[in-house]
């Protein structure tokens, strides 16, 4: 009997422990939203703070605390608008449920890339460590896409991936662990994580720890056409009919030419067509003495 009090007092101890809920990591300013569905009176605290109550849920709303009004916005749902790289901490929610819940929340800081839809894409991830014995994560938000187990060297597919994902082969050398897609799909477009988990359970992250993929539809540009206004579709016609103008005036003048330069050209054959012709004659005249001169004349008959 002596040691029932240590059995109730281990027993009490564990059970006061908060249950652990997850991991939530977001990139640097983007909305970072709690998993929860409490009811009124739940409270939401950062573990170990000096001021650890955040918010209360009070008739169905979030409100914040006195020190995060500036983060936290008075609504249904529990969630830093945008939050700060400080805020990267363990937080707990109280009177939510059974027990109590511990999440993890990452803030990190990430990068964005921009690909059209059917081409390669390369996500960067670099980490480097004298110590084998880590695991490397790609997420796909909260949903792993693969891991890879440095002492197996195995890969393990997660939900999140398909058969166009590969992991860059140069990890082993380089310390590149990038994420590459053979073609991307707008399906693909989000917020990518990589992550590095070591054998004692601590957690680390690639630089860039994050990557936002956005795909842009290859068609775009060619089935969007501007919008012409009124005033616009005026000055377009008047262009066409000042347009149409010249063009007949340029028509014209060139004919003229041509029926000139042929008109020259038909007289001037004409002229150099015509036969000549030259008429000589012979005439003797005899003098008194009777010697006879002999003359060549001609004349020119047209």
């Amino acid at each position: 009997m002596a040691r029932l009090p240590l059995f109730v007092f281990t027993l009490v101890c564990h059970v006061a422990k908060p249950a652990f809920g997850e991991y939530l990591q977001v990139i640097l300013g983007e909305p970072a939203v709690f998993p929860e569905n409490c009811s009124t009176g739940a409270e939401l605290h950062r573990d170990e703070a000096p001021t650890g109550l955040v918010a209360v849920r009070e008739e169905d709303v979030w409100r914040p605390s006195e020190s995060y009004r500036d983060q936290i916005q008075r609504g249904s749902s529990l969630a830093f608008h945008r939050p700060r790289y400080a805020d990267s901490a363990f937080y707990v929610l109280k009177k939510c449920g059974q027990s109590e819940k511990l999440i993890q929340l990452e803030v990190v800081w990430g990068s964005e890339k921009t690909v059209t839809e059917g081409e390669p894409a390369k996500l960067n991830c670099y980490y480097t460590d004298k110590h084998t014995e880590f695991t490397i994560k790609w997420w796909k938000a909260q949903e792993m896409v693969l891991e890879l187990n440095m002492p197996s060297q195995k890969i393990k597919n997660g939900t999140a991936f398909n058969r166009r994902m590969s992991l860059s082969p140069e990890g082993y050398k380089e310390g590149e662990w990038s994420l590459s897609f053979e073609k991307v799909l707008q399906e693909d477009g989000g917020d990518y994580f990589c992550s590095v988990h070591h054998k004692h359970g601590a957690r680390k992250w690639g630089a860039p720890a994050a990557v936002r993929l956005n795909v842009t539809r290859r068609d775009q540009s060619s089935t969007s056409s501007p919008t012409v206004g009124p005033s616009q579709r005026v000055t377009e016609e008047t262009a066409m009919g000042a347009g149409t103008i010249v063009c007949i005036t340029a028509a014209v003048v060139i004919v003229v030419i041509v029926v000139i330069v042929a008109l020259v050209s038909f007289l001037l054959c004409w002229f150099l067509k015509k036969p000549c012709s030259r008429v000589f004659r012979v005439r003797r005249d005899s003098d008194a003495n009777g010697n006879t001169d002999s003359e060549w004349t001609s004349s020119a008959a047209l």
